[in-house]
Order: structure tokens, then sequence, then C-alpha cells
């Protein structure tokens, strides 16, 4: 039988929470609970991103919202520390960005010029 969080405090605001912090085995499933919905959370991003079906069989295209999907993963303990660690830092000099930004605005003014537009806005 699964016990509810308004059944094991008695339907009180804040009873699972009262329950946590006296029932250790009950804070040990919460906990457990919690890190299962956040694994089926990533495992669903997951398949959503590969187009692939979940272990349910359902279409990857389901009813998942990918903005408070990402939410609640950011609110898993340790997200933050986690994301920090493992994020890859990459700055590219000034120098190198600009080069890059000019070579993609020439190519994109090309394009425009072999279209028959003038790259200053066109025909007034």
């Amino acid at each position: 039988m699964r016990r509810t969080i308004g059944g094991a405090g008695g339907n009180e605001r804040g009873g699972g929470l009262a329950l946590r912090r006296r029932d250790a085995g009950f804070a040990a499933a919460w906990r457990a609970a919690l890190e299962s919905g956040y694994d089926r959370i990533e495992a669903a991003l997951i398949c959503r991103a590969l187009g692939e079906a979940g272990d349910d069989g359902a279409a990857a295209t389901g009813a998942i919202d990918v903005n408070v999907a990402m939410l609640l993963l950011g609110r898993r303990p340790g997200a933050a520390a986690e994301a920090a660690k493992t994020a890859v830092r990459f700055r590219a000099p000034r120098d190198a960005a600009e080069a890059a930004l000019l070579a993609k605005l020439k190519l994109f003014e090309k394009r425009l010029a072999a279209r028959g537009q003038a790259a200053g806005g066109g025909a007034a």
C-alpha cells in the first residue's frame, strides 16, 4: 500500500515534512521516490532528444514540458555543484571570435549578392 503525503501527514499542510522528520524509514523512501522521479525525468528528456520511445514504449514526442523538466532537474539535490564540476568552460579569444563573425557576415553578404539583392537593404 502506498503512503501519500496527505494521508501520511493526516491531510495537514506540511504533514509529509513532519513525518519525514519523525520517521527515518519514510524519509528514506521519500528520498528514493524523489531520485526515481528525477531519473525518470532525465530519461524522458534523453529519449525525446534522441527521438526514441521510453521504457513504457510511448513515443518520445509525448507530453513532456521540457522547460518544466529542466527546472525540476535544476532543483535536484547537488545539481548545481555537479553542473559546475562538469561544465566545459570555453572562451574564444576576442580576435578569433571577431574573425569568425566577420567571415560569416562576408559569406552572408555573398549569398545575398548572388540572389540579386544589395547587402545594404535592397531597393527603396
